[in-house]
C-alpha cells in the first residue's frame, strides 16, 4: 500500500481541485477536474492521498478521500499484502472512529469498510466487536487484541447516540455488501457474517432500547433536548 514516492501534485493543490468539483463553474472546466482526480485516485499514491484527504476538516474533501479509498479497495486491493490490508484496515477504523457522525463522509467510510470486510483477503472477523472495541479505546482494535477489550455488552450501553448510530450504519452497509450477487458465492465471507450474528443482536438490542428510552421522555424533561 505503501507507494514510497511523493504526490503527482501538492497535497495543497489536490485540495483545492476537489472543492473545486463542488463549485458551480463550467461544465467542461469541472469534467477536466475530474478526469485529474480519477488518474490521481488510481495513481500508485492513491492509498496516501485518501488518507490525507480524510484527514480535513472539509466535509466534501473527506468524502472525495473516502471515495478514493472506494476507488482503490476495488480496483487495487488485490495487489496487498496481508500486511497492508491489515494497516488499510487500521485506517477505515481510524477515520471512521474519530469523527463519529451523521455525515455523508462517515457513512462512506462506513460502507468502504462493510466492503472491505467482503473481500476474498479480508484480516478482519469479528468486526461488530472490533469496532465497538476500537470506539471504545478511540483507536483500531484488531481480531487479535479483542479478548484485552470488555464484552459488547459492557461497551455499547456506553456509546454516545452518534456512536451507536454509526455502528448501526456500519451493520446496515455490511448486510448491503452481504447481499450483492457478486459476494454471494464467497464461502469465508459468509462463514465471517455468521461469526458477527451474536453482536449484531446485541448491538440491535441496545439500540432498541436506547430509543425506548428517548420516546419514552416528555418534552417537557430537561434531558429531551440533550
Amino acid at each position: 500500500m505503501a507507494s514510497n514516492g511523493a504526490f503527482p501534485l501538492p497535497y495543497e493543490e489536490i485540495e483545492r481541485l476537489v472543492k473545486s468539483i463542488y463549485e458551480p463553474g463550467q461544465v467542461k472546466k469541472i469534467a477536466e477536474t475530474e478526469a485529474t482526480l480519477r488518474v490521481l485516485q488510481r495513481s500508485p499514491q492513491g492509498w496516501e492521498i485518501a488518507d490525507a484527504l480524510l484527514k480535513s476538516d472539509n466535509e466534501q474533501v473527506r468524502f472525495f478521500g473516502a471515495l478514493t479509498l472506494t476507488v482503490k479497495l476495488n480496483a487495487d486491493s488485490a495487489e496487498l499484502s496481508e500486511e497492508e490490508f491489515e494497516q488499510l484496515l487500521s485506517t477505515l477504523i481510524h477515520h471512521l472512529v474519530s469523527r463519529p457522525s451523521s455525515s455523508i463522509a462517515t457513512r462512506k467510510v462506513s460502507s468502504t469498510l462493510a466492503q472491505y470486510f467482503t473481500k476474498p483477503i479480508s484480516v478482519w472477523t469479528h468486526c461488530i466487536r472490533g469496532l465497538a472495541a476500537s470506539f471504545a479505546a478511540q483507536r483500531p482494535v484488531l481480531d487479535e487484541t479483542l479478548n484485552e477489550h470488555p464484552s459488547t455488552w459492557d461497551l455499547l450501553p456506553q456509546f454516545s447516540d452518534e456512536q451507536l448510530l454509526v455502528m448501526l450504519d456500519f451493520a446496515m452497509s455490511l448486510a448491503d455488501e452481504a447481499k450483492k450477487p457478486s459476494n454471494l458465492p464467497d464461502r469465508k465471507s459468509q462463514e465471517r457474517m455468521v461469526a458477527n450474528v451474536e453482536s449484531v443482536e446485541i448491538l440491535l438490542h441496545v439500540s432498541f432500547g436506547r430509543g425506548i428510552k428517548w420516546l419514552s421522555i416528555s418534552i417537557d424533561d430537561l434531558n429531551y433536548a440533550q
